[in-house]
């Protein structure tokens, strides 16, 4: 495992000054067309710092950032850190909703938004609006004193989904983040390139930005919406030594491949993430591209978890998630919390100094997670294999995974509900090509002859909570099946979906209102 070129900090502000003065020529991040460097970051947040400190941010207070993944979502980041603040990132694509209920929680002295993101802002949150627009022109202004934070201080809120489906921010301090970067393995070394997929807002960046600048990684975000022409280009061009994409992203990506010394010759390694891969797939990947291929396993809430090494079979990257990261502890407990023996099936706990701390102000949903000697609960169910690697059994929710965001089907059902023409409705999951799984929203209609069609559920969605939870395909029934208990019995829905699509002839089913991802 490669050592970062920064160590012995104890918080994120002394980590980003340190890779401004050692390395600040050193690319930070990249779009494509532009490109902020170690210096450039340290030094536009200073005086970014600069105007939230006239607008009252000190240190423990919070500064929410709702904006697509950019250079200035950095900068504003790493200007929040210097006052010793809080910064929360809120995904663009969540709903109104969904925004006005964190924003009243977290009570920001500051919001950060560009236009695109501005209606999402409730009008009593207007005063705290600082427009992404304005950024630019407060970098060359005096910076504060650096504040000096105490490592157990907070630096980061992660908005995350549980199996409820209700949004709990994960709060994380300085030495969470610190833990990241001594965790990471295999996937990171110096000068690193990696392509970014997931947006900034998302643990993959807000946990994880002491790794990539103790290691003086270079992030390049991914440029609009994904086609495997697009990433064999950027891979290319942008010269990526780490990458992450699902299976089938990757089975795209070799079809355009045919020489990897000639195609793609500073990629490194290659994660692959959302959906398991076959071993045949796994290998292809290996000997076409000559890359190194890992799996992980975390969540928002443990920030670190399990990871397959370089050099593991195919078998063990096809078939598990690894073993646990240096300083990660992990068991397999019954329903009372007891550990079961080797390749039993129970629920997965981990444990780690990386993890959050909590969610933010309740108190009563950190308890049910983190148990008193400090396990997380994950919430899937797992076993471990004599040689230590890690299988999942499945999800205790019902959960599916879309293009890497959790989606929990309670939550769209609660929207769907509100329909006029929805008496009744169900949400799963299934497979799906590029994205790992899409939504299928079966449905009751309250009136058998005003079916709602896909597009204005989907808008209804929409208006309500994150566009990605939208669902991707409609089946109309007459009947939901049923537990005694009156409850729908979910465990039969995939095999009602299934029937009705191979008995539906195509157009019937896009009559019905199918449609594809988007």
């Amino acid at each position: 495992m490669s050592r970062p070129l920064i160590e012995g900090k104890s918080t994120l502000p002394e980590v980003l000054e340190e890779a401004a003065r050692s390395f600040g020529e050193a690319e930070a991040l990249g779009t494509g067309s532009a490109s902020l460097s170690y210096a450039a970051w340290w030094h536009d947040a200073g005086g970014l710092a600069a105007e939230l400190s006239r607008r009252g941010v000190s240190s423990g207070d919070v500064v929410v950032v709702i904006l697509p993944s950019s250079i200035e979502y950095a900068i504003c980041y790493a200007a929040a850190a210097r006052l010793g603040a809080v910064t929360s990132g809120i995904n663009p694509r969540m709903g109104a909703r969904e925004v006005g209920a964190i924003l009243d929680l977290l009570e920001p002295k500051v919001v950060v938004t560009d236009s695109d993101s501005r209606p999402l802002v409730p009008d009593g949150w207007a005063s705290a609006v600082l427009d992404a627009a304005e950024l630019s022109r407060h970098y060359e202004e005096q910076p504060p004193p650096v504040a000096e934070p105490d490592p157990s201080d907070p630096v980061a809120i992660v908005w995350t989904s549980g199996t409820t489906g209700k949004l709990k921010g994960a709060w994380f301090d300085h030495a969470s983040l610190k833990a990241v970067a001594e965790s990471t393995g295999d996937l990171a070394a110096p000068f690193d390139r990696r392509l970014l997929p997931l947006p900034f807002a998302h643990a993959g960046f807000m946990t994880k930005i002491w790794e990539t600048t103790a290691y003086v990684n270079t992030i390049i975000l991914v440029p609009g919406r994904w086609s495997a022409e697009d990433m064999l280009h950027t891979l290319k061009s942008q010269r990526i030594t780490v990458a992450s994409a699902v299976p089938t992203q990757w089975e795209r990506l070799l079809s355009l491949v045919d020489d990897k010394a000639e195609a793609l010759p500073d990629l490194r390694v290659g994660s692959f993430s959302t959906a398991p891969a076959s071993p045949d797939l796994i290998g292809a990947v290996r000997e076409r591209l000559g890359i190194s291929v890992i799996v992980r396993y975390a969540s928002t809430e443990t920030a670190m978890g399990t990871g397959t090494r370089i050099g593991d079979p195919d078998d063990v990257i096809a078939r598990t998630v690894g073993r646990v990261h240096p300083g990660v502890e992990l068991r397999i407990v019954d329903e009372s919390d007891a550990e079961v023996p080797v390749g039993e099936v129970g629920a997965v706990h981990l444990r780690s100094k990386a993890q959050m701390k909590g969610y933010w102000k309740n108190p009563g949903l950190t308890a049910e997670t983190i148990t008193e000697d400090g396990w997380i609960r994950v919430g899937d169910l797992g076993y471990l294999r004599p040689d230590g690697n890690l299988v999942l059994a499945g999800r205790r929710s019902d959960m599916y995974i879309r293009g890497g965001y959790n989606i929990y089907p309670v939550e769209v059902e609660s929207v769907l509900a509100l329909h006029p023409k929805v008496a009744e409705v169900a949400v799963i999951g299934v497979p799906a090509p590029d994205i790992g799984e899409k939504g299928v929203a079966i449905v009751v209609p309250a009136d058998p002859s005003d079916v709602p069609e896909l597009g204005e559920l989907r808008d209804f969605v929409k208006q309500h909570i994150a566009d990605y939870k939208r669902p991707d395909e409609l089946v109309i029934v007459d009947a939901l099946p049923h537990t005694p208990l009156m409850k729908v019995a979910r465990g039969e829905l995939p095999d009602l979906v299934r029937a009705i699509q191979s008995s539906s002839g195509e157009g019937e089913r896009r009559r019905a209102g199918a449609r594809g991802p988007a």
